[in-house]
């Protein structure tokens, strides 16, 4: 990643020198030979990269970052692709102990997803309500974070009961549904977003 850069004079001005231009690459560790792909702000990481492989740097333009993720041509979220990781610790490991940084992986991934979905969906929320009912559907927005939170807590009783490959998977494919929920109702709320 190339930083914005800012010169500091000795009489005290400041120059500032931002950066337009970012530099990423995927890293493909599907399993079984996935073919994995990626675009960031427009730009397409990769074709179809095989795991396991490193892809070359590519420039994107730099500031918000939008993305798609793709492995054997199968759109993926934030959530998707942090439990995949999992799914891919817990192979790796088999009945051993796995890396602490397949854990750190897990968390970027989620983390980044989470500031990506709280802030935007509040800003749907406070866009389209009704004003009169403005300060409940935003109460309704951050209610849905107990229902998922207990939902969560259930999902985790499964958890001594599969292999835990197959228990990522699991979660992995909720969350590719519920990014696929989403996805599908850009269209029934494209009318509202317009006006």
């Amino acid at each position: 990643m190339l930083l914005n850069g800012s010169l500091l004079d000795q009489q005290g001005a400041l120059t500032s020198y931002p950066n337009s231009i970012a530099r990423v690459r995927v890293i493909a560790d599907a399993a079984s030979s996935g073919s994995v792909s990626a675009t960031i702000n427009g730009v397409s990481l990769s074709g179809d990269a095989v795991s396991p492989s490193i892809n070359s740097y590519v420039a994107v333009p730099s500031g918000a970052v939008t993305g798609t993720y793709e492995i054997n041509d199968t759109p993926i979220s934030g959530v998707a692709l942090a439990n995949l990781v999992m799914v891919t610790a817990a192979w790796n490991a088999g009945t051993g102990k796995a890396s602490w940084l397949w854990l750190f992986c897990y968390f970027v991934v989620v983390t980044i997803g989470e500031l990506y979905l709280s802030p935007i969906g509040l800003s749907l929320v406070s866009k389209i309500a009704p004003a009169r009912l403005l300060s409940m559907l935003m109460g309704f927005w951050l209610g849905t974070s107990f229902t998922g939170n207990f939902i969560a807590g259930w999902l985790g009783s499964f958890w001594s009961r599969m292999e835990k490959p197959e228990f990522f998977l699991m979660i992995a494919a909720i969350a590719t549904l519920a990014g696929a929920t989403i996805l599908a109702s850009r269209w029934a709320l494209a009318g509202v977003l317009r006006e």
